[in-house]
């Protein structure tokens, strides 16, 4: 059991798991992912496995298939299945403690698999936010990302890279504190050695990080770092200042000093796919206070008196573009809860119908 605490499992995995199950399966937790196969580890150790037939046909969801970061329950955990190759098969995803996700950008399931979500990492404790301190760094695309993060009930870091080639580094920390009050900020530099002495209080016995930014922000060079390897392939940046995609599969890794972190792919498009109200009122809390303050509860924010936010925005108390980076979120999430009303109401004609139709089927039964 020790083994499997090193990788992460706790009382929180224990205490899901019953005591039948303990006796017909395993426990692994998943630490890379493809397309139709996943890496697993366990006490007995790395090896390869995949979705049972069984768990496949029920799942109808994206986000409920396995991720990097789960801990899953499999059959055929054996040493023989280590010797020979064979893979062990999962059966069950355990419950998550934290789930980060993004707005599906494929549809590697199947049809009948909805995919509104992308899951990202799992059971994770920290997210790395990183991006570099050159022409990438933006503090909308920052918004967004704090957004969904708190919504994961992970907490957030943001590390700030490549401060090496910065000179004005004050101003981007400025920038980020003024947005975001309560976050950690790390100013990083993996060729120089800046600030990765910090980063090692995260890596800590069991805990897991997960780092996540656009491409070529630094995301593989800092792992290598932090694994005193180059065991990541890395690329340089385009000459305007956009990253290449090098990393294209989430992958766990474990630090020498203890702790786990998990590397994936770069992000250039974040989209809301579930209701992150609540971490929208977290990241933006000062526009909600501002609104608070208006004449009409029902205020618009056009053209209406005693508007609290025109009078911030005309005043500079207010950032134009944080506040329009506020208005587009809320207006991701009305849209996705218009569109999973229409869902739901769709499935219950589909339902109804169904039901209608055994009815009938009964009733012929019976004047047979």
């Amino acid at each position: 059991m020790n083994s499997l605490i090193k990788i992460g499992w706790n009382t929180f995995f224990q205490s899901s798991v019953s005591e039948e199950e303990f006796s017909e399966f395993s426990v692994a937790r998943v630490t890379e992912e493809q397309r139709s196969e996943f890496h697993i580890r366990n006490e007995l150790g790395e090896f390869s496995a995949i979705i049972s037939g069984k768990f496949r046909f029920k799942t109808t969801k994206s986000i409920d298939f396995p991720t990097v970061g789960d801990w899953v329950l499999i059959r055929s955990a054996t040493i023989k299945d280590l010797v020979s190759g064979n893979h062990a098969i999962i059966e069950k995803v355990l419950p998550r403690k934290s789930l980060l996700t993004r707005k599906s950008v494929d549809g590697h399931r199947s049809s009948s698999v909805s995919s509104d979500s992308q899951p990202i990492a799992a059971n994770v404790d920290t997210v790395f936010l990183i991006t570099s301190l050159n022409q990438e760094f933006n503090p909308r695309r920052l918004e967004r990302y704090i957004t969904m993060i708190l919504n994961s009930n992970a907490v957030p870091v943001v590390i700030l890279s490549k401060a090496d080639l910065c000179s004005k580094i004050q101003g981007y920390i400025s920038m980020v504190y003024q947005a975001f009050h309560n976050v950690e900020i790390h100013i990083v530099s993996s060729i120089s050695g800046q600030g990765i002495e910090e980063l090692q209080n995260y890596f800590t016995f069991g805990k897991t990080s997960v780092i996540v930014g656009s491409s070529g922000v630094g995301k593989s060079t800092l792992i290598n770092t932090l694994l005193q390897n180059n065991k990541i392939a890395v690329k340089s940046i385009r000459e305007d200042g956009k990253g290449r995609h090098t990393t294209s599969t989430k992958s766990m890794h474990f630090l020498p000093a203890g702790g786990i972190i998990i590397d994936t792919p770069g992000i250039r498009g974040l989209q809301v796919s579930e209701d992150i109200s609540g971490s929208i009122s977290v990241v933006f809390d000062e526009i909600e206070k501002i609104i608070r303050q208006c004449k009409f509860k029902n205020c618009r924010h056009n053209n209406e008196p005693g508007c609290a936010v025109n009078s911030a925005l005309e005043d500079g108390t207010l950032d134009e573009g944080r506040y329009r980076s506020y208005l587009k979120l809320q207006k991701e999430i009305h849209f996705f809860e218009r569109r999973k009303k229409h869902r739901a109401f769709v499935q219950r004609k589909k339902d109804m119908k169904k039901e209608i139709a055994k009815r009938n089927k009964k009733k012929r039964r019976q004047k047979w």
